[in-house]
């Protein structure tokens, strides 16, 4: 999901990864300005590969919304397109709103989700770009294994509500400004 539904949300590596399945699945994409181009030639991908009915295109809903929508979901994509800078070090929204929903979540491999993986484990995966045998090993896995992936599941929860969580963070923060404005 996003206020664009564009390259930079790797669905072409994720239609690719899902015709390598062997099992029924479905890629949900969410966005108030889908590029018409870009949709239609995802339509067109996914009929090449015998997944016509497999692709949905949904509109923008309001933020209060995606946590709830995003639920309704088992695998939520964080992704960070390319190799520049900014994508290696940013962690995007749809990665904390996927944990919040309780989702497993599949990651673009960059510096920054590698280091978030490595202090926090167990409810995410990555996955290269242009690795759709990777992605659907990884897939297949979770989803022959409904045990992993509920584990998953709870653990994106848990983080979700114990550690990137805003009433804890926000704590923090006050703390700091406070000392920032009255140092000891």
């Amino acid at each position: 999901f996003g206020q664009t539904i564009g390259p930079h949300a790797c669905a072409e590596s994720v239609l690719r990864a899902m015709a390598l399945l062997g099992r029924p699945a479905r890629l949900t994409l969410r966005g108030a300005n889908p590029l018409p181009r870009y949709v239609a030639e995802l339509h067109e991908l996914a009929g090449g590969l015998g997944l016509r009915d497999a692709l949905r295109i949904e509109p923008g809903a309001p933020p209060a919304d995606m946590i709830p929508l995003a639920g309704e979901h088992h695998v939520c994509f964080g992704t960070q397109p390319g190799r520049q800078l900014f994508h290696q070090l940013a962690i995007g929204n749809k990665v904390f709103t996927g944990m919040m929903a309780g989702c497993a979540v599949a990651l673009t491999d960059t510096l920054a989700h590698r280091k978030l993986l490595a202090r926090h484990d167990g409810w995410a995966f990555t996955f290269g770009q242009n690795d759709p045998a990777l992605l659907a090993a990884e897939l297949g896995g979770l989803l022959a294994d409904p045990a992993r992936l509920a584990a998953r599941r709870d653990r994106a929860w848990n983080l979700a509500s114990t550690t990137f969580n805003w009433e804890n963070e926000s704590r923090r923060l006050v703390a700091a400004v406070a000392t920032a404005l009255n140092p000891p």
